[in-house]
């Protein structure tokens, strides 16, 4: 009897290692179906799988650097790569991949030892400005992402898109993904496990998310049937959590912008019905402050991470808008363009002393006749720096103050360009029979 029971517990046991098998050869097969079609995110997900449950095959750490490689996070890929080297210290794949990646950084001639990649990858002065900041933008409701020259584009998901959010966080992302009825759904996109899930899946039609890596917690403003941002809630990055909300009883609130920093969030608000657009500053204890009474509508904000000044935009009964400077320390307004345009587009400079905005007035002949301005706080004074017969949106000042990016309807659809602002030299990034949307620039990082 005894004996049976030993072949039985055997016999299962063999049955169990089979299936285990069997489904570990299912994944690799399917990670290698997605790797060769270069879908690349999906790849991971299924070798990732693999090694946790059979660590011992390395191998498989050689595909996910690649795969981590063509979505454009080459540190990620570097670790892998790596991780391979831990298990075979002369894996030809690995050490000739980092070979060509630490040349391509630093120029180098050649490599003959491993060790030196890792020393190397220690090294505090590599330029991570080119490879880690990314621009991303959509076409036709799918995103993609280059380098800040516009090469090396990829498609960063293959899902139908309504915008991205920029934000300095390691942890992850929030976007915006279109239902079936084409309402805005909240999903977060986990850097590190490279997972796409829903978010406060119950909130029908919700619009500008901000993952704050402060507050471990989406930021984001519902819609109304009527078109009305009514709340500002937050919820936690996390699968079947309830939001919360942080502000409310106000008519409508149209946009907010947070410091990390502080978690100071500005918004712009109406209390009731038929009053004008006022600015508020939410702070760290949840008590609203008002921070101007008087003038028409307000509306576009871009508040300095010091929040010494805020940028915001005003709107006329005209229907022509001015921008303003707010000292938030003594609430103080000014004017920076004191004849309204049809259309405005504010950005600070590497510091609080400069500002560049576009200033847009509708032409008869041309259809619009736009002005590219830099402004100086400190004196006061305004040069323009070039004119052209469009639009220009999505201004994108870069960290050396060398280029300012847009987008701009030039030759009948919106492409991304950039000036050079010394020469004045004008680049054109993207090509395409459609419109570029939603440029934005954003870190990716290890």
């Amino acid at each position: 009897m005894k004996l049976f029971k030993i072949f039985f517990l055997l016999f299962l046991l063999n049955i169990k290692i089979e299936a285990s098998n069997k489904h570990i050869e299912a994944l690799i097969k399917k990670g290698v179906k997605h790797q060769k079609k270069k879908e690349c995110a999906h790849a991971i997900k299924a070798f990732k799988e693999v090694v946790q449950l059979k660590p011992h095959m390395y191998k498989l750490y050689n595909r996910i650097a690649y795969c981590f490689n063509y979505l454009g996070f080459e540190d990620v890929s570097i670790k892998y790569y790596r991780k391979t080297l831990d298990f075979d210290p002369q894996d030809k794949y690995a050490v000739k991949t980092l070979k060509e990646i630490y040349r391509k950084r630093r120029n180098l001639e050649s490599i003959n030892n491993p060790n030196e990649i890792i020393l190397l990858q220690e090294d505090t002065s590599l330029d991570v400005e080119n490879h880690e900041i990314k621009m991303f933008y959509s076409q036709q409701g799918i995103l993609y992402y280059s380098d800040k020259d516009g090469s090396f584009k990829r498609k960063f998901a293959d899902f139908s898109i309504g915008d991205i959010y920029p934000n300095d966080s390691d942890f992850g992302v929030s976007t915006l993904i279109k239902d079936k009825e084409g309402l805005n759904k909240l999903h977060f996109f986990n850097f590190k496990k490279s997972e796409l899930f829903p978010v406060a899946e119950k909130i029908k039609n919700i619009v500008t998310p901000f993952y704050s890596d402060k507050r471990e917690k989406i930021l984001f403003l519902t819609i109304s049937k009527d078109g009305k941002s009514k709340q500002l809630m937050e919820v936690a990055a996390k699968l079947d959590i309830e939001p919360k909300t942080l502000i409310k009883d106000f008519y409508s609130i149209e946009e907010f912008k947070t410091i990390e920093k502080t978690q100071t969030i500005y918004f712009i608000g109406k209390k009731q019905e038929g009053l004008n657009s006022r600015l508020y500053r939410l702070n760290s204890n949840n008590k609203i402050e008002q921070l101007t009474f008087v003038g028409e509508d307000f509306s576009k904000i871009e508040v300095l991470p010091n929040e010494k000044y805020l940028l915001c935009r005003q709107k006329n009964n005209k229907g022509k808008y001015n921008l303003l400077l707010l000292e938030l320390t003594n609430k103080l307004i000014s004017n920076i363009t004191h004849t309204a345009s049809d259309e405005i587009t504010g950005v600070w400079g590497k510091t609080d002393k400069t500002i560049y905005y576009t200033s847009s007035q509708i032409d008869l002949r041309e259809k619009w006749k736009t002005t590219l301005i830099k402004y100086d706080r400190d004196g006061g004074f305004e040069s323009k720096i070039i004119e052209s017969s469009f639009l220009q949106k999505d201004l994108y000042v870069d960290g050396l103050e060398k280029y300012i990016y847009f987008r701009s309807n030039y030759e009948n659809n919106y492409e991304i360009y950039r000036f050079h602002l010394n020469s004045l030299k004008k680049e054109r990034l993207t090509i395409s029979d459609e419109d570029e949307k939603h440029l934005r620039f954003m870190k990716i990082y290890k």
